[in-house]
């Protein structure tokens, strides 16, 4: 079955949008920790996303990656 023809070619409206767990590293001190991160899933590839601040050192970062 395909998609209708008002989607193809819709990135949004082809994706699934929603929270996870990944180890994020502090590239400054090296911490590692667990952080939620917004993932979006489309076309067979899930992106995600987060901005934190070190607990060890206070330093903002924002860290993304994909699988």
């Amino acid at each position: 079955m395909s998609e209708p023809m008002y989607m193809q070619g819709d990135t949004i409206a082809t994706s699934n949008t929603g929270y996870a767990t990944q180890e994020v590293e502090c590239t400054t001190c090296g911490n590692l920790q667990e952080m939620e991160v917004q993932e979006d899933y489309s076309h067979g590839e899930t992106t995600w996303y987060v901005e934190w601040s070190c607990p060890k050192c206070d330093v903002s970062h924002t860290t993304e990656g994909w699988y």
